[in-house]
C-alpha cells in the first residue's frame, strides 16, 4: 500500500473554541463525492510541541481514501501553533478537552458523520486521542495510535520529560522544556496516572509503532494492545519515533487504510530471502529471488520450496514485483490445508491474489485481499488482508 492517495483532495480552514480559546486547523475532503452521502470523519491530533502541518500528509492520505481528515493545532500545543492559549497551560487532559470541542464541532458539519468518527494520534496526540475515546466512547467509532506516548507518567515520576528535567518532589512553576516551556500542571497533572487508565475504549483500534523508538519503548504499545479489548497492533521495523518517507511510512499507512476499510489480518509471512540470482544485461535486469518462512495468524503454516520473487528493473528503476508461493497449514479452526499466494507490486502498492485449498479459512472473502509489506534485513513481513465474511459491508 502507498502511503501517498492520489486521489484528489481539497480543503478548507477549520476553527472552534473551548473555554474562550479558538481551535485552527484544516479539513481535507475529497474532491468529488455523492452529495447523498456524509463522509466519515478522522481527526488527527499532533505530537508535543507539534502542529497540525505536522500530520497534514496524514490528513490528505486519509481524504484521497473518501473520509474527511480534521488536522488542527492543540491550545497552547507548541511554538507553531496557530491555536490561542499558553503552552505553560497546557497538559493532556486540556488537549483533551480540545478534541472533545473538534469533536463536536465536526458534528455540526452538514456533510460530515457524526455517527462515524475515528480519532488518530502521534506520541502525545495519541495519549490524547485514548483518553478521549475511553471519555466518551458513545461518540467515537475508532481510534488509531501512532507511536503513543503512553511513558508519560512515568517520565514524570522520574523528572525527566524529553529536554525537560525537574525534581519531582518540588515541582517549579514553570519548566524549560527546548522551544517550550511548561507548566507544573503539565506533569502534576498525570504524576498518580496508571497509563493503562487511558485504555478504556472498547471499539476498534489499531497501534503502529516503530520497533527502535528511542522516546517511548515499543513495550508500552505492545502492552497497550494487550490491554485494549479490540486492538490490532502493527510493528515498522527499524522505525524510530516517527516513520520516515518510503517503506516505513508505506507499511504504517497502508496498516492504516486496510483498518479503516474494514480489513483484518488473517497472516503474517515471515519471509527469509535466499540469494538472488540476476540475468540479462544493459539496462533490462530480471532479478529472481528464492525464499522460505513461516506464517502465523488466523492462518499458520510453512511456505512450501519454489517459492520466488520475481523483479524486473530498467536501470535502477523497478518495473515490477510479484512473488508467487504456497504455504501449507492450518486455520484457527484447526481446519488443515494450503493457501496460494500471488502477490504483485509496483513502488509500493501491492496487490495479492489469495486462494485456499481444503476449506481453510472458509470465514474470510479471499476474492479481495490487500498486502502491506514491512521491509526488514532479512526479508520483508507480509501482513496479507481480507475481509471476513460476516463483516463485509464497506464504510
Amino acid at each position: 500500500m502507498k502511503s501517498k492517495s492520489t486521489n484528489p483532495v481539497e480543503y478548507r480552514p477549520f476553527a472552534c473554541s473551548r473555554d474562550g480559546l479558538t481551535i485552527r486547523g484544516t479539513i481535507f475532503r475529497p474532491a468529488a463525492h455523492p452529495s447523498v452521502r456524509k463522509l466519515p470523519i478522522v481527526i488527527i491530533s499532533h505530537g508535543f510541541g507539534g502542529c497540525w502541518k505536522d500530520v497534514e500528509p496524514y490528513a490528505r492520505f486519509i481524504a484521497g481514501m473518501g473520509f474527511a481528515g480534521i488536522a488542527f493545532d492543540f491550545n497552547g500545543g507548541g511554538p507553531r501553533s496557530t491555536s490561542d492559549g499558553a503552552t505553560e497551560d497546557m497538559t493532556v487532559y486540556t488537549e483533551s478537552e480540545d478534541l472533545k470541542a473538534v469533536i463536536r464541532a465536526a458534528a455540526e458539519e452538514p456533510d460530515l458523520d457524526a455517527g462515524d468518527v475515528t480519532l488518530m494520534g502521534c506520541s502525545q496526540g495519541g495519549v490524547v486521542s485514548a483518553i478521549t475515546a475511553s471519555t466518551i466512547p458513545d461518540q467515537v467509532h475508532r481510534l488509531i495510535l501512532f507511536f503513543p506516548a503512553l511513558c508519560i507518567p512515568d517520565d514524570a515520576r522520574k523528572g525527566s520529560m524529553l529536554q525537560a528535567r525537574f525534581d519531582p518532589e518540588n515541582i517549579p512553576a514553570i519548566i524549560d522544556c527546548g522551544a517550550m516551556k511548561l507548566g507544573a500542571a503539565y506533569p502534576e497533572s498525570v504524576m498518580r496516572d496508571d497509563f493503562r487508565n487511558y485504555l478504556k475504549f472498547s471499539g476498534p483500534s489499531l497501534i503502529v509503532h516503530g520497533t527502535d523508538d528511542p522516546i517511548v519503548n515499543v513495550r508500552y504499545s505492545e502492552e497497550a494492545a494487550e490491554v485494549l479489548p479490540d486492538a490490532r497492533l502493527f510493528l515498522v521495523t527499524g522505525a524510530g519515533h516517527g516513520f520516515a518517507p518510503g517503506p516505513q511510512d508505506d507499511a504504517a499507512m497502508g496498516a492504516v487504510s486496510c483498518f479503516l476499510d474494514g480489513y483484518e489480518e488473517f497472516t503474517q509471512v515471515n519471509v527469509a530471502c535466499d540469494k538472488p540470482v540476476r540475468r540479462g544485461s544493459g539496462l533490462k535486469i530480471h532479478v529472481s529471488i528464492p525464499f522460505i518462512g513461516t506464517a502465523k495468524g488466523d492462518f499458520s503454516g510453512m511456505i512450501l520450496a519454489g517459492a520466488s520473487d520475481e523483479q524486473e528493473y530498467q536501470g535502477t528503476q523497478n518495473l515490477s514485483m510479484c512473488a508467487t508461493y504456497t504455504i501449507d497449514g492450518r486455520d484457527s479452526a484447526g481446519v488443515s490445508g494450503s493457501i496460494h499466494v500471488i502477490n504483485r507490486g509496483t513502488a509500493g502498492d501491492w496487490h495479492p491474489t489469495v486462494t485456499a485449498d481444503g476449506g481453510v479459512l472458509s470465514g474470510w472473502d479471499l476474492t479481495d485481499c490487500r498486502a502491506v509489506l514491512d521491509f526488514r534485513p532479512e526479508g520483508p513481513m507480509v501482513h496479507l488482508y481480507a475481509r471476513k465474511k460476516s463483516s463485509a459491508a464497506d464504510h
